[in-house]
C-alpha cells in the first residue's frame, strides 16, 4: 500500500482514481483537441 501512494503521488493515477490530473490550461487544450475531432465525425 505505501509504494502505490507513493506512485499515486508522482503520476496522479491509482486504482481508484485512474486519470491524470492536469493544470486547466492543460485540460482545456485537450478539451479543445477532443471537440475539433468529434465534429470531424458528425
Amino acid at each position: 500500500m505505501k509504494i502505490e501512494a507513493m506512485e499515486y503521488e508522482k503520476t496522479g493515477i491509482s486504482e481508484v482514481n485512474p486519470h491524470e490530473i492536469v493544470s486547466k490550461s492543460e485540460w482545456l487544450v485537450a478539451c479543445k483537441d477532443l471537440l475539433k475531432r468529434e465534429k470531424k465525425l458528425t
